[in-house]
């Protein structure tokens, strides 16, 4: 521990100490803002990846639906004869 010679530098050093106090004090009120913003995103993002989940399904759907077509499918035909 520093002894201080005189009241002065005491004085200095509390005002040092509270201003840190006052920046982590506000560093931690940001944190937890921050963190409420990263919960309520989270919450947000739920829907959206369940949807493009879905969509994916169905893509990958219509991908097998539109593969080769047999004869009987085909509703017009070509003949060269």
């Amino acid at each position: 521990m520093v002894e201080a010679q005189d009241g002065f530098e005491v004085t200095a050093q509390s005002n040092q100490v509270g201003d840190v106090l006052k920046t982590l004090k506000k560093m931690m009120t940001v944190i937890k803002r921050v963190e409420k913003k990263v919960d309520q995103l989270g919450g947000r993002l739920e829907p959206l990846e369940a949807f493009v989940k879905e969509a994916k399904k169905h893509k990958t759907r219509k991908k097998r639906r539109s593969g080769f077509k047999c004869e009987s499918q085909v509703s017009w035909r070509t003949d060269t004869s």
